[in-house]
């Protein structure tokens, strides 16, 4: 496993004893990683305070649809041409499961055929590749 953590990534707790439930009290083991500096990293969910961690006491989330049942995609949409009197167009985010979601790549690729093709196993590998390779990963935990 990668386990060059950077910001943005998808990760949870080694041990689960550390996860603290938010003020919705839920207790999922996932956070984003809002920053780094040397060891210290800060960790990110919705709704939550941030919590600051060690390095250390953090692991990649396996692609597993449990681990990583609440993560899905959230591209970014283009904005619309409205005319005068046009309706304004109204966007619902769809909090599919990101590998069952449909978002499609060059060649009507997916995100599951990414994922078969290159191997990964944790969220942050496939997150990695989709910004080297599209500048974005648009992937969002839903919590």
């Amino acid at each position: 496993m990668d386990n060059e953590f950077v910001k943005g990534d998808i990760v949870k707790f080694i041990d689960e004893a550390n996860v603290r439930p938010d003020y919705l009290h839920n207790v999922e083991n996932i956070y984003q990683i809002v920053s780094i500096e040397d060891t210290a990293v800060i960790l990110s969910r919705s709704f939550s305070r941030d919590i600051e961690t060690d390095i250390s006491a953090i692991t990649g989330v396996v692609m597993d649809g449990e681990e990583d049942k609440f993560i899905y995609s959230d591209p970014v949409i283009m904005a619309s041409i409205v005319w005068p009197g046009d309706p304004i167009p109204v966007h619902h985010k769809d909090y599919t499961y990101f590998l069952d979601a449909n978002v499609i790549f060059p060649n009507d690729k997916t995100m599951r055929d990414f994922v078969k093709e290159n191997g990964f196993t944790y969220v942050h590998e496939l997150q990695h590749f989709l910004r080297e390779q599209y500048q974005t990963d648009d992937l969002k935990i839903n919590i």
